[in-house]
């Protein structure tokens, strides 16, 4: 039995702003390749790691169009929501009013919710597939109880927990839209680590969305996790220019197993993603760095000049000469301060 993976389409009709092709365009000619690869290998369900779109506000014609393309797939569309881009506020009980809650009552895909499995039954094999879309507390509660599978009943699982293996299944699958990661981020940014999760999970193989470098595939503990990455690009963050856009194939017999497939109608991102707006700001900041770093060290002001600036923005402000001649007196005063402190 095979399967494909892909996840953080962003649908949207407008360009990002790094974007200097057509976003809408690009996104459906991507669509159309997962379709085709669904086509090629056979697969009984295409899997979705959220965030279907970038607002959960979508216009009617972005969702229209959406809905009508992913009707074509040979076969049934099966994932979760995401955060803020498919969910108001991080709060799932808004799906109803939100593009990704009609895409699933028109019945373009299959919401997987906690606590009732999707069953796929083909060549001798049955497989379970669960999921956690995102909410407010998602990697920062319990970890267990949006990433791990649990055998039914077992005394182990957390309290509340809702992500159950059932006996009967060959293989178990679990999608989740979180930050899981192979390593941490900054101080404060709430992360689980791929590593924690496969050692404790009972499913076969975890897939999640949310993090769009994404980290391929990772096997541990006989058990395997795969973020594929994001299916568009959003931004022209170096790392997001130089990464591959792939999806997943996984292959279910007496083995498993998960291979990354690359898309290959993606332009390569130096060439539809702009730098231009980051550099500008890198600049600013760049030189906002060096004048603070100046006025720190000690006062340089043969390089800054501050009596000149004091000069300018009297002459532009039209400064009575007497206040200008005061301000620049006291700066004269606190330079020489300054550099009789740093000679002592």
């Amino acid at each position: 039995m095979k399967l494909l993976y892909f996840t953080d389409l962003h649908a949207r009709g407008t360009n990002p702003r790094a974007r200097t092709d057509d976003y809408t365009a690009a996104m459906f000619r991507k669509l159309a390749e997962v379709r085709s690869l669904a086509e090629i290998h056979q697969v009984k369900a295409v899997l979705f790691g959220g965030d279907l779109f970038h607002a959960p506000d979508a216009a009617d014609s972005v969702k229209g169009e959406l809905i009508r393309f992913l009707r074509t797939f040979p076969v049934p569309i099966v994932g979760v929501w995401g955060n803020t881009h498919d969910i108001w506020g991080d709060n799932p009980l808004t799906l109803g009013r939100t593009a990704r809650g009609v895409v699933e009552a028109a019945g373009a895909m299959q919401l997987l919710k906690p606590g009732e499995p999707y069953l796929i039954e083909a060549d001798g094999l049955k497989v379970q597939i669960t999921g956690q879309g995102y909410h407010e507390e998602m990697d920062r509660r319990d970890w267990r109880l949006d990433y791990c599978v649990y055998p039914e009943g077992d005394p182990s699982a957390p309290e509340g927990h809702q992500h159950w293996r059932s006996p009967e299944v060959t293989w178990a699958i679990h999608i989740a839209h979180g930050m899981l990661r192979t390593e941490p981020l900054m101080v404060g940014v709430p992360v689980t680590l791929v590593e924690d999760v496969l050692r404790e999970t009972k499913a076969d193989i975890t897939l999640s969305g949310h993090d769009h470098n994404g980290y391929g595939v990772i096997e541990a503990h006989h058990r395997r996790a795969c973020n594929p990455g994001a299916l568009m690009r959003l931004t022209a963050d170096r790392k997001e220019i130089d990464r591959p856009i792939q999806a997943a194939l996984i292959t279910l017999a007496d083995t498993c197993k998960v291979e990354l497939l690359p898309i290959t109608c993606a332009t390569v991102g130096a060439e539809v993603l702009d730098r231009t707006h980051i550099e500008r700001a890198e600049a600013r900041g760049n030189s906002m760095d060096r004048f603070m770093e100046s006025v720190k060290s000690g006062g340089d002001f043969e390089a800054i000049d501050v009596a000149g600036v004091v000069e300018r923005i009297a002459a532009n402000k039209g400064v009575a000469a007497e206040v200008k001649a005061e301000a620049i007196s006291r700066v004269h005063a606190a330079q020489e301060e300054l550099v009789t402190e740093d000679a002592a």
